[in-house]
């Protein structure tokens, strides 16, 4: 296909670039989710989460909350990312944890900072679930 010359020709092939696109991304059998990060505030400090997909009638959500020392990116992505889950999570909504200072982009925490305990992490769990009701 010899390139455009003029800018008719241009908005005609964009056009149809656009069309074979929209045409291909329907045929496909994956979801496309939407993502969403959320930070919420708890009796021990704030806790980050992000939420991946729409929640769907009578189905339960995939509630992930990471290993020490990772962020649900490091922990969960490869996971989440391999060919053959992607029919299995298409029909789930996904909410990943991050536990306090462990998501991207985190400050330091201040000098003398007691970070919480881990019956205080499992804590920051309901705060969530109330958030996102």
């Amino acid at each position: 296909m010899a390139p455009p010359n003029t800018v008719s020709q241009f908005f005609l092939s964009f056009q149809a670039t656009m069309a074979e696109l929209q045409e291909y991304i329907s045929s496909l059998k994956v979801s496309f989710f939407f993502l969403q990060t959320h930070s919420v505030e708890t009796p021990y400090g704030s806790v980050t989460f992000t939420v991946y997909g729409t929640p769907k009638p009578k189905r339960p959500a995939i509630f992930t909350y990471h290993d020490v020392g990772l962020n649900y990116k490091s922990c969960f992505q490869p996971l989440f990312q391999f060919g053959d889950m992607q029919e299995i999570i298409q029909n789930f909504v996904r909410v990943h944890v991050d536990a306090p200072g462990m998501e991207e982009g985190a400050p330091v925490f201040p000098l003398g900072y007691q970070y919480p305990s881990l019956d205080q992490l499992a804590d920051m769990i309901p705060c969530i679930l109330q958030y996102l009701k």
